[in-house]
């Protein structure tokens, strides 16, 4: 995981799991994600993201779902 994400915010908080999910969005980090997850994007539609902010030692994502 430090291998691919290794500046990723609270690393440390995620669950212990053989494998996890990395989020890449153009612009941005790869990040790990412990949440809840689609099996493929179209089950969203379409989505703009609008801005991501650091907040302390984590990240807030805006988005709109259209």
């Amino acid at each position: 995981m430090l291998k691919i994400s290794p500046e990723a915010p609270n690393i440390f908080r995620l669950p212990k799991l053989r494998r996890y999910r990395i989020v890449r969005i153009e612009g941005f980090q790869p990040i790990p994600c412990g949440g809840t997850h689609l099996k493929n994007i179209k089950e969203i539609g379409r989505f703009k993201v609008i801005k991501a902010t650091q907040i302390d030692d984590s990240f807030k994502v805006y988005y709109d779902v259209f």
